[in-house]
């Protein structure tokens, strides 16, 4: 009389093991894509930093030396001249850059630039394939037209290269929205921090929004607090600091901003349908 013997599997991998496995890197990437696709954002940026020039416009070099003066004693913090003032990039970025020296400061912000600009396709891609759902293959489609469009936008390829700001701010601010659609508040609120810390227009939306984070998710009203004191604090203080005028932003912007005409925001509405090509102005109207 035999026994039946019946065969035993090798149990399924777990803790640091199973990161290596397939499933174990596409779970992580579904558990947290903010921060995954970060880490290949920046990886990405790093490789073209190795191959594509790596110098700033006029903007990053204003950034990049203000936070070398932050940094360095025997350098006066002064930022009466250069471009409008701009927090994001200086603090933390620049400014942490600067401690790794005068050479190496330029490519990592422009590295860091250009992997804010990869996160803003990934944002936008995410997005519109959430919109659609299902089909897969409609999902894709809308993606895809998502991302290109953000890439066909007028000079994106040349603002996020050369390290300008612009294409960060779409990262950060698609990423928000994408973020509180996936019910991370407190993250979509760092991220509209950080929009807000780029460009003062996003302020109004972000005041809104820490309002109903108070009302509706108490837990979380520490990280309003801090997140809302910020923007001040860093939009005003510093060039107060550096130059004795609070408002120096406002009023660089202002001056180096050009002829607004008597309706001020019917030229900025123009302008910005300037930036955008006629085909992706169709693709949203027909979305519409």
């Amino acid at each position: 009389m035999s026994a039946t013997r019946t065969p035993v599997s090798a149990p399924a991998p777990s803790g640091p093991a199973a990161r290596f496995e397939p499933g174990g890197w596409r779970s992580w990437g579904q558990r947290y894509p903010f921060l995954c696709s970060t880490a290949v954002c920046v990886v990405l940026a790093a490789l073209s930093a190795a191959v594509l020039p790596t110098v700033p416009s006029y903007d990053p070099w204003a950034w990049i030396g203000w936070g070398r003066e932050v940094i360095d004693p025997h350098l006066s913090f002064a930022i009466s001249g250069g471009p409008s003032w701009k927090p994001l990039p200086v603090f933390p970025f620049t400014t942490v850059y600067a401690l790794f020296g005068s050479a190496a400061a330029p490519t990592l912000w422009v590295i860091t630039a250009r992997a804010g600009g990869l996160l803003g396709l990934v944002a936008a891609y995410r997005l519109a394939a959430r919109l659609i759902g299902a089909p897969r293959w409609a999902a894709v489609v809308a993606g895809l037209v998502a991302a290109g469009g953000v890439v066909v936008t007028q000079e994106w390829f040349y603002e996020m290269f050369r390290g300008t700001s612009e294409p960060m701010l779409i990262a950060s601010a698609l990423w928000a929205i994408d973020r509180h659609l996936e019910r991370r508040y407190g993250w979509a609120f760092v991220l509209g921090v950080a929009t807000s810390l780029i460009r003062p227009e996003a302020w109004p939306f972000l005041i809104v929004y820490a309002g109903w984070l108070w009302l509706r998710h108490p837990r979380l009203r520490a990280l309003v607090v801090v997140g809302s004191l910020s923007i001040p604090f860093f939009w005003f203080v510093p060039p107060w600091v550096g130059s004795g005028q609070p408002f120096l932003a406002a009023q660089h912007a202002a001056e180096y901003n050009g002829a607004l005409g008597s309706n001020p925001f019917l030229t900025v509405l123009g302008r910005g349908l300037d930036v955008q090509t006629i085909p992706l102005l169709v693709f949203g109207a027909v979305a519409v």
